[in-house]
């Protein structure tokens, strides 16, 4: 919605002389007469919308249903902005989250992530990584433990398959790998 004070360059409680002196002050200054070429059509565009913003705010019931309208585009554009503030925020979230696995994984794998760190310390206006740093430490130990325990169960469950493979193979092809490792370890 075009917000024609602006328009016209004065207040939203300017009088109606103030408008009708405002806008002859910008009609003689943009003039289509005093431009050549493109100039002349932005003057011609420029005075079409100067005499429909005067038109609208210089009568006094226009000018009410005009002030309505255009609180209401600004209620509607603050919901908006407060809507997109709240899915940015939200996004911030999402990101931070991600971001704490993708640094739970490389710590598990053994990869330094000071330098990951020293990133995610640096955003601003972002209190996620303090918040972060504390979970992190109370969780610290029942995190490794989980981590063992974890860690122990796959070992096991590949174990338990190379075995069964191993006994599958044997039975499949009649080569016994448990007695050839056995022979390569009996040393």
């Amino acid at each position: 919605m075009k917000d024609y004070y602006e328009l016209l360059e004065v207040s939203k409680n300017a009088s109606s002389d103030t408008i009708k002196k405002v806008f002859r002050m910008l009609i003689k200054k943009n003039h289509p007469d005093l431009f050549e070429g493109e100039e002349k059509q932005k003057a011609e565009e420029k005075v079409k919308h100067l005499n429909e913003a005067y038109e609208v705010l210089i009568n006094g019931e226009s000018r009410k249903k005009y002030d309505l309208e255009l609180e209401e585009y600004a209620n509607n554009d603050k919901e908006i902005m407060k809507t997109l503030i709240e899915e940015n925020e939200y996004l911030k979230g999402v990101i931070n989250e991600k971001n704490k696995i993708i640094k739970e994984f490389l710590e598990e794998v053994g990869v330094d992530t000071t330098s990951f760190d020293s990133e995610y310390k640096n955003e601003e206006n972002d209190n996620s990584y303090s918040e972060y740093q504390t979970s992190n430490n109370m969780n610290n130990n029942n995190y490794y433990a989980f981590n063992t325990q974890d860690r122990i169960k796959k070992i096991l469950y590949m174990a338990g398959m190379i075995i069964v493979g191993m006994i599958f193979l044997w039975i499949t092809t009649g080569i016994n790998l448990f007695k050839i490792f056995f022979n390569i370890f009996r040393v």
